[in-house]
């Protein structure tokens, strides 16, 4: 599809008499083939990275030489902001004409990722300026210092990552990296994935991510939480799995009503006091921390919208069995919990309702078996869904053994003595001798002596 977006030359426009000294040396020395390569790609795949549905991947190498080239021929540094429309002339060669269409679909990009290859240090900041329509973002092995252009995009991001780049939330949240500028919300994000970094604690600039949803800072070195996460009012998904947390977050009064998944596993945890608090939350995972004892889990019994929970690894074999008792005798409403293979026996259990915990107890003993066994996905999940409407339960009596089981030889009826028979005739006759305080004269009982009415 041809790019055809010439405009009536503007001779008046500030920008024709730079541009036109520097056509002379585009036509002669050429651009990059970068610029040609890129430039066809997007025009057969640009419409995906126009409208959203793809991402534009580049090395961080490719960006640098790309902002390096606008900068020499299209623009200069103080019109790096703002969304140009940059003027087009009779007598633009071929490849300002590319380099010009690519600055184009660059500046409505909505969504962009930048990598720096591993064992790559990078020699110059990486600018962003070009992309004035970001609403994803995603940077990997960048130094926060290394990137630039993030003032102008921040307002209007909606989902940010960053990974193996950071070693403090501020470095990007408030000084927007190598801007260093002044802090200030981020309106439009609701998804922040600072997972595997080198974070080691938190600090204040999380309470300038006023409407985010989501947040992982999963795969860090996080001590401690303290006060930092409880301006997140809207928060719904928290990812704190493998750090160094010895306790559960502490939340505002919003979010914990708000919370439906928490991720804590992989961390020193040894109580988890304070997730009871969390009246919404459906899905708790706790596998892999130092809970010994049953009783730490006792605050789960009051998540009542709880759907799953998983504790692998998390605690020992008394601990498991714990929660096959608690699914009897504490009524607990959960809907599952389940253990990752490993070195200890699995568990996974439907636990009960509070309405017919009997009924629940043999599923629950039914889903044990499947989850030891392996079984339960593909071919063999659909084999146990097949059975399950020919499970028939049968119910047996079983009595205590009686002298009979022993001895199948008939007993005439007349030999035929109860225990403790002479006994009861004794006692009816102090009874028919002494009236109805016989009881008084227990000790005559004991003694043998003979005994006398009054």
């Amino acid at each position: 599809m041809p790019y055809d977006t010439r405009r009536p030359p503007y001779s008046d426009h500030p920008l024709v008499s730079r541009l036109s000294r520097r056509r002379m040396s585009v036509s002669q020395s050429g651009l990059s083939p970068l610029v040609y390569s890129l430039a066809k790609l997007l025009r057969n795949d640009g419409d995906l990275v126009l409208e959203g549905s793809s991402t534009l991947t580049l090395p961080a190498s490719t960006l640098q030489q790309l902002t390096r080239l606008f900068e020499q021929y299209l623009l200069s540094r103080s019109q790096q902001h703002g969304f140009l429309a940059l003027p087009s002339h009779p007598a633009d060669t071929s490849s300002l004409l590319q380099l010009q269409f690519l600055f184009d679909v660059l500046q409505k990009t909505l969504s962009l990722k930048i990598i720096n290859p591993p064992d790559t240090r990078l020699q110059s900041v990486v600018k962003i300026f070009p992309f004035k329509s970001l609403k994803f973002l995603e940077i990997k092995r960048i130094h926060p210092h290394c990137l630039e252009g993030l003032r102008g995009v921040y307002s209007q991001l909606e989902v940010f990552i960053c990974s193996k780049s950071l070693t403090s939330l501020e470095e990007l949240l408030s000084s927007c990296g190598g801007d260093l500028s002044s802090a200030l919300p981020w309106l439009e994000l609701h998804t922040l994935n600072f997972s595997y970094n080198s974070i080691v604690c938190l600090d204040q600039s999380l309470s300038l991510l006023n409407v985010l949803k989501y947040l992982d800072l999963s795969h860090n070195k996080i001590q401690d939480c303290a006060e930092f996460l409880k301006p997140l009012s809207e928060l719904e998904h928290l990812n704190l799995g493998y750090n160094c947390l010895q306790r559960a977050p502490s939340l505002s009064l919003s979010a914990r009503a708000k919370l439906l998944t928490l991720i804590l596993r992989n961390n020193e945890l040894e109580t988890v006091n304070g997730v009871e608090q969390l009246s919404a939350l459906q899905h708790l995972d706790l596998a892999y921390n130092l809970l010994l004892e049953h009783s730490q889990l006792a605050p789960l019994s009051q998540l009542h919208c709880l759907q799953t929970t998983h504790v692998a690894q998390s605690c020992s074999s008394q601990i498991q069995a714990g929660w096959r008792q608690a699914v009897v005798h504490r009524n607990i409403r959960f809907a599952k919990v389940c253990a990752a293979p490993g070195p200890e026996p699995v568990f996974c259990s439907v636990l009960v309702s509070r309405a017919n915990p009997a009924g629940h107890l043999q599923r629950s003993r039914r889903a044990d078996r499947q989850c030891v066994r392996g079984e339960g996905t593909g071919a063999n999940s659909r084999r146990l869904r097949k059975s399950k409407s020919k499970v028939r339960v049968r119910r047996a009596s079983i009595s205590e053994p009686s002298d009979t089981d022993y001895d199948s030889k008939p007993v005439p009826a007349q030999k035929i003595v109860l225990p403790h028979q002479e006994e009861i005739e004794r006692m009816s006759s102090f009874r028919d001798q002494l009236g109805e305080d016989w009881l008084r004269y227990h000790h005559h009982l004991d003694q043998g002596s003979p005994l006398t009415s009054p």
